[in-house]
């Protein structure tokens, strides 16, 4: 199973990314990787999502918060 192929619904308000992440991994059977710094602690998302790809969440959610990603098998390295 690839990453663009992987759909998931979530209803997330006003959330860290770090439960961003969190919740997509139970969702998708992804790993989320990250180092502490590379999230701001105060940053908050809202996603509301209807059977979306997990790519096309990435893609919308990251690059406003200056983050990107990397799919190595099952790991997504965000950086």
């Amino acid at each position: 199973m690839q990453l663009q192929s992987t759909y998931v619904t979530l209803d997330l308000s006003n959330v860290s990314l770090e439960t961003f992440f969190k919740t997509l991994e139970k969702k998708s059977n992804y790993v989320f990787f990250y180092k502490e710094n590379v999230l701001r602690k105060n940053e908050k998302v809202t996603v509301k999502t209807q059977n979306e790809s997990v790519v096309s969440i990435l893609d919308r959610i990251l690059p406003p918060k200056q983050l990107t990603y990397t799919v190595k098998g099952r790991q997504v390295i965000i950086a």
